[in-house]
């Protein structure tokens, strides 16, 4: 099953904010579909799913990311702290500063964990409902061990590789 739900997050690297679809978190997708599996309630599969979120994506450092407003805000002690580094850094090694790292007091950090729960309804509705998208759109293999009919068509030719599972 191919689920998709984007966030943003700092790839460290190619030093810029990216889109991340959580589901190719391999050991992330791997536990949803499990609990797909085992719980048949929806309160307690998304008891569960919060957890697993929390778990795998909760103030995690590679996944967090600060959301500030532009131009940022700085304040004037930390413009005299900017300064002052980059002129000590000039006056040592003879060049500027490439990137200059500031704490803009109007920033917030939030991680995945966070960005998902903005939305935690939709989230939940659209994952719990994949469980029965599957159900109804079974095809291939184990539509053919479970039926006996090819599902590409009603007269099957001979030799069907799906019909010989």
């Amino acid at each position: 099953m191919n689920l998709k739900w984007n966030v943003f997050r700092h790839d460290v690297n190619k030093n810029k904010i990216v889109t991340f679809n959580i589901f190719d978190h391999w050991k992330f997708n791997e536990d949803v579909q499990k609990s797909l599996k085992k719980f048949k309630d929806k309160d307690e599969f998304a008891e569960h799913l919060r957890r697993d979120l929390m778990y795998y994506f909760w103030s995690k450092y590679e996944y967090e990311v600060v959301i500030t407003t532009f131009p940022p805000y700085i304040t004037m002690d930390e413009l005299d702290r900017l300064n002052h580094e980059r002129w000590s850094h000039k006056d040592r090694y003879g060049t500027d500063y490439v990137r200059i790292n500031a704490s803009p007091d109007t920033g917030i950090k939030i991680d995945i964990y966070e960005q998902v729960m903005n939305n935690w309804d939709i989230f939940l509705d659209y994952v719990w409902n994949s469980k029965r998208h599957r159900k109804n759109n079974k095809a291939g293999r184990g539509y053919v061990k479970e039926t006996g009919k090819c599902p590409m068509c009603e007269d099957c030719p001979d030799n069907c590789p799906l019909e010989e599972c």
